[in-house]
């Protein structure tokens, strides 16, 4: 399991053996600016790539805002990313990156379930 807080100033992950155990394999804070977000989707990659073993299975991210349509989690498909396209103005410096930063990491993912 990833987790990620993708920031204007801070992109923070962690890596997971299992969700359900805790058991953290990484943990890292890299400092963001706005600069190009391939620099920081590259990194995490190569990071993934180095764990003997590992296999992702899931990304969990906290957004910034969800607007009037997603007040609790959901799973992130092609339906929500259209939708949470039109709330970047509410949040540029967050959700630009963010929504960025998730549409190259869910092509190695399994299909979520319906």
């Amino acid at each position: 399991m990833l987790t990620l807080n993708l920031g204007s100033s801070s992109f923070k992950y962690a890596i997971y053996e299992r969700a359900d155990t805790g058991d953290c394999l990484v943990q890292d804070k890299v400092a963001w600016s706005g600069e190009s977000i391939d620099y920081l989707v590259s990194h995490l990659l190569s990071v993934l790539d180095g764990i003997k073993g590992f296999s992702l299975s899931v990304i969990g991210h906290r957004l910034v805002h969800g607007g009037q349509y997603f007040y609790a989690p959901v799973f992130l498909d092609a339906a929500v990313l259209q939708t949470l396209e039109p709330l970047i103005p509410l949040a540029p410096l967050h959700m630009e990156p963010e929504l960025a930063a998730l549409r190259p990491l869910q092509a190695p993912l399994p299909p979520v379930p319906p």
